[in-house]
């Protein structure tokens, strides 16, 4: 099993929040975990392997690509970086949603395929994590998850479906009827032609023009496009819904209704400090 979760620099306290959380009820059975990030320096890297077990995580950071992203909103540089902060410590609105649109619902997804099946997108200088064989399946959690429970029964549910998804199919509003800030998956054929799907969804739109929710929309999508021939099943509701955290929960999920980032970071932490178990 291998814990994949994708964060720019501005969540790294979230970051450090995760993995100890992950680590704190994994005990003794800690699995693999890969973060994707995205403008942390070397130092922040090297300080946040430190939160974790030695040799069982990997750390692919890259610079983020600001004037790049910029120009495909079709913004200024100084704006975007205004979105970002706003974003990562606040709320997402009209203006900002480029941002959390081409992250979270676009370069976060990428980063999840190219883990799973490679592709040119890495840069030239990117590191294999040193574990030799590549774990059976991916676990993935957006990075303001809180672990509550040991994730033992997932290797079980991985031989059930091909991917486990949040589904609510009769919700009126589209972007809710999945939501993806949590997906078992495995690299199995069906699997990908899902996930091709869905990143064409995505690029189907500009940014600029995206709405809020794109991300979980685009996937809903994919999800019809394909579910005759997708081997799934919809995860239980330990796993949360957003704005649904109980003290039986497997995790819980930052996504709560007018609860800044700020704010759920240092709610997060006090959970830590608890020593869940």
């Amino acid at each position: 099993m291998l814990i994949h979760s994708y964060f720019t620099n501005g969540f790294l306290r979230m970051a450090r929040v995760f993995l100890r959380s992950l680590q704190a009820v994994m005990r003794d059975n800690a699995p693999y975990v890969w973060l994707d990030t995205r403008g942390l320096t070397a130092l922040e890297v090297a300080d946040l392997k430190q939160e974790y077990v030695d040799g069982l995580l990997h750390i692919a950071n890259q610079a983020i690509p600001m004037k790049d992203w910029a120009a495909r909103a079709g913004v200024t540089v100084k704006v975007m970086r205004e979105y970002k902060r706003q974003c990562e410590q606040r709320f997402v609105g009209e203006k900002n949603r480029v941002w959390k649109l081409m992250v979270a619902g676009d370069d976060r997804v990428q980063a999840l395929y190219d883990i799973v099946w490679g592709t040119t997108h890495r840069p030239k200088n990117f590191i294999e994590p040193e574990w030799g064989q590549m774990p059976t399946f991916v676990a993935h959690f957006d990075i303001d998850t809180l672990f509550r429970k040991p994730l033992i029964g997932l290797p079980a549910m991985m031989k059930e479906a091909d991917i486990w998804l949040k589904l609510r199919r009769g919700h009126p509003t589209v972007k809710a009827r999945i939501t993806i800030d949590a997906i078992l998956l495995n690299g199995k054929d069906n699997v990908r032609m899902f996930f091709d799907r869905w990143r064409h969804h995505i690029n189907r739109v500009q940014p600029a023009d995206r709405p809020i929710g794109w991300g979980q929309e685009s996937c809903w999508h994919a999800f019809m496009d394909t579910e005759e021939k997708l081997n799934y099943k919809i995860l239980p509701l330990a796993f949360g819904l957003p704005g649904r955290n109980k003290p039986e929960d497997i995790i819980w999920t930052g996504n709560v209704h007018k609860l800044a980032k700020a704010d759920c970071v240092k709610l997060f932490e006090k959970e830590v400090a608890k020593c869940i178990v």
